[in-house]
This record gives structure tokens, C-alpha cells and sequence, in this order.
């Protein structure tokens, strides 16, 4: 059963991405909101807070609440949410196992997306999860990591772990973007067994690099999205896994 205040914070977070409700607009009050969707004032007050957690909305005493954007002097600077923490800010539950770990050599894409000198070689750390939203599989992830990382991450417990999180404690640095591709993709009949879904049906691939404040690529990263589960809302700025609760 979603919680009211979950089915809230999508509708308005899906309003915001997709431009019904632009950076800058006043949001309805309390009060109308309260009426709009038929919920007490806790939850929408709880929707709020959450919007505002992830640099949504902004509240400003006196005039009311306003859609954020990345230009926003309320923004600046702010950290970007990995995939389990913006999901179970969101109120689900987000689980994940680590499948396999291991160091391979470099490709020269991994190189370049690491922005390792493409004269040498390397070996990098690649760890591969399958990731669960409320007890469902829903995403493959692996993500390649320097080996110094690398070599850090492999003494670690990494089941269920924010691997964003991981990376800010190594390197004292916050996250700050995140940048990828999506395309389709028929899954080998391996991947379609882990996702639980069926043998050749077409999902979503999802090709990313991190980045640190300092602007250094953290990891670079492939994952496979169901996509009976995901859908992905995008606006000129941000690009956001939003749950299907159907």
C-alpha cells in the first residue's frame, strides 16, 4: 500500500521535471494543496520536505514555496543523491547485492571515461550489483572505479551500501553530477533471469560517469533498468529514476 505522501511527492516531482510547474513558479498553499490532492496537511507538509531535500522547491518565509532549478541560489552547490538514497527518501525500500567484484584492464572507453592517460595501461575495479526496490529487481549496475578506489571499496561491506556515499568518505569530495545515455537493449538470457523478466523484452540501458566537486570523473558506470518498473523524467538539467508503482 503507497503511502499518501509518496503518491504527493511523485505528482509534484513529475510536474517539476516536466515543465507543467517551471523553476521559479509560487506552488499552490498548503491549504490548496490539502485540497488538490485531498490529503491532511502532514502529508503534504512531509511531500514538502522531501521535494525540498532533493533541491526541488524552496521555501522562503513570508512568500510561500517555489520550484527550485540548478540556477537557484538555493542549489548551489548542492550534493547529488545517488540512486538508493533518493529512492528511499522517497520512502521505498532499496536493497542490494553485490554479484561479482574484480579487477579487469581498461578499455579505452573506460579510460577515457576515467580520464586515464590512454598511453598506458590499467586496471581498474569494476563491481557488478542487482539492486531491488521493494523486494523487486529492478536495476544491473556495474560500476569501474580506479584501482585506489578500488582497493579501498573491496575491504568494505558494499551489500546495500550507497556506493555515492562511499565515494565522498574515500575521497572527501561531494558528488555533484552525474552525466549518462539511455538507449534500448535486449538483455542476454542471464540478465533477463536476475531482472526477472522475460527472455529478449527490450529495457533500458543506462551509460553514466560521475563526477566529484573538483570536477574528476568518479566512476563510470552501465546499468540495465526494467522497464516494467522504471521510467526516466528528464529536464535540460537533471536526469531522475522515478519508481512505477503499477
Amino acid at each position: 500500500m503507497t503511502l499518501k505522501y509518496v503518491t504527493v511527492f511523485h505528482d509534484i516531482q513529475e510536474k517539476i521535471f516536466t515543465g507543467r510547474w517551471n523553476y521559479g513558479m509560487l506552488l499552490p498553499s498548503e491549504s490548496e494543496l490539502c485540497e488538490m490532492y485531498a490529503v491532511s496537511r502532514i502529508t503534504i507538509r512531509r511531500s514538502m520536505d522531501e521535494l525540498e531535500k532533493l533541491g526541488l522547491i524552496v521555501r522562503i518565509q513570508g512568500k510561500g514555496t517555489f520550484v527550485a532549478g540548478s540556477n537557484h541560489p538555493s542549489g548551489a552547490g548542492r550534493a547529488q543523491r545517488g540512486f538508493s538514497e533518493s529512492l528511499r527518501q522517497a520512502g521505498f525500500s532499496v536493497t542490494s547485492t553485490v554479484l561479482e567484484k574484480g579487477m579487469v584492464h581498461a578499455t579505452p572507453k573506460i579510460m577515457e571515461n576515467l580520464r586515464l592517460p590512454l598511453k598506458q595501461e590499467h586496471k581498474v575495479w569494476y563491481f557488478k550489483r542487482l539492486r531491488f526496490v521493494s523486494n523487486k529487481p529492478v536495476v544491473l549496475m556495474t560500476a569501474y572505479v580506479s584501482k585506489e578506489i578500488g582497493d579501498i571499496m573491496n575491504s568494505l561491506e558494499l551489500n546495500d551500501s550507497s556506493f555515492y556515499r562511499i565515494y565522498t568518505e574515500i575521497t572527501g569530495k561531494r558528488i555533484v553530477e552525474t552525466i549518462g545515455t539511455i538507449t534500448a537493449v535486449i538483455p542476454d538470457a542471464s540478465e533477463c533471469a536476475l531482472l526477472n523478466v522475460e527472455a529478449r523484452s527490450a529495457h533500458l540501458l543506462h551509460e553514466s560517469i560521475t563526477y566529484l566537486a573538483d570536477g574528476s570523473p568518479v566512476e563510470y558506470s552501465t546499468a540495465i533498468y526494467n522497464a516494467n518498473a522504471y521510467k526516466f523524467t528528464v529536464n535540460m538539467t537533471n536526469l531522475l529514476p522515478i519508481y512505477c508503482l503499477s
